[in-house]
């Protein structure tokens, strides 16, 4: 698996297979932001692991951090046979979001809610769903997800 970071130009991070469902893990969860974590928290498994990186550009392809949004682009794929797959994905939306629908078919009201980790096996983000027939579930619901740090669109 490897792990690519981009702040103002690409590294890669060639994860060892022994742990990277933790890594994994740990970047879905933001415990892992940079190149310099990835390092910190492979050194502190039992039995610590090397990681090998390199750069996936080069340096006249450099970003300002302004161009890249004032944060870090975060992407984990798994190679396959030849085919890369995205596991995750921070670009595509790491922002909580909901929002609210009526009457679509039989149901009264749909809420559509993005986790801002949930990804389809193509990368692109996959939303759940809630199904409510009255105002005062949808509206407890709502309040939740609000509380929850979810961000109506």
């Amino acid at each position: 698996m490897f792990i690519d970071f981009k702040i103002t130009i690409w590294e890669r991070a060639e994860v060892p297979d022994e742990c990277k469902a933790e890594v994994l893990e740990a970047v879905r969860n933001g415990t892992i932001t940079s190149i310099d974590d990835i390092f910190a928290f492979t050194k502190k498994l039992t039995p610590p692991l090397d990681v090998e990186w390199n750069y996936l550009m080069d340096y006249s392809d450099y970003m300002s951090l302004e161009e890249n949004g004032q944060q870090c682009t975060v992407q984990a794929i798994e190679d396959e046979s030849g085919k890369e797959v995205v596991l995750f994905d921070n670009s595509i939306s790491c922002v909580k979001t909901f929002n609210q629908q009526f009457n679509i078919g039989k149901s009264k009201y749909v809420v559509n809610y993005y986790d801002g980790i949930k990804v389809h096996k193509d990368g692109g983000p996959f939303s759940d769903i809630a199904i409510f027939k009255n105002k005062k579930k949808l509206q407890s619901f709502i309040d939740t997800l609000e509380k929850d740090g979810y961000v109506r669109v």
